[in-house]
């Protein structure tokens, strides 16, 4: 059964959508940052600090800033922990991405079951 994520807002965005299989597009985006996390655990450091640490341009490291800001996250877990035991697993990863001049910053907390693949 799968889970329902509700809505954080009811209502539309104002924001203007664009394309969305673009080759510079959310799946571009998505690869990248995944990895950015992932090299980032494996060097044992926290994702934001490391993209800050490797980030020249002051608005990109504002939009990250604020949005680990506004999340109220703390460290991400530390993945040899989060894997050792338990049915539950969490994840989470900070992103950026960015289009036309467009900077967003994303927070993501993720729960998934071990056994059934659910997300909770």
């Amino acid at each position: 059964m799968a889970h329902v994520i509700p809505a954080l807002y009811e209502s539309a965005s104002p924001l203007r959508t664009t394309h969305l299989r673009d080759p510079e597009g959310p799946a571009t985006s998505f690869a990248v940052e995944s990895f950015m996390d992932e090299i980032a655990a494996a060097a044992s450091v926290d994702p934001l600090d490391f993209r800050l640490k490797y980030l020249d341009e002051a608005r990109a490291k504002a939009v990250l800033t604020a949005a680990a800001q506004k999340s109220r996250v703390g460290p991400p877990p530390i993945a040899e922990e989060n894997f050792a035991s338990g049915e539950i697993v969490t994840g989470r990863g900070i992103a950026l991405s960015t289009r036309n001049g467009t900077y967003v910053g994303t927070v993501a907390e993720v729960e998934v079951n071990r056994r059934t693949g659910a997300v909770a």
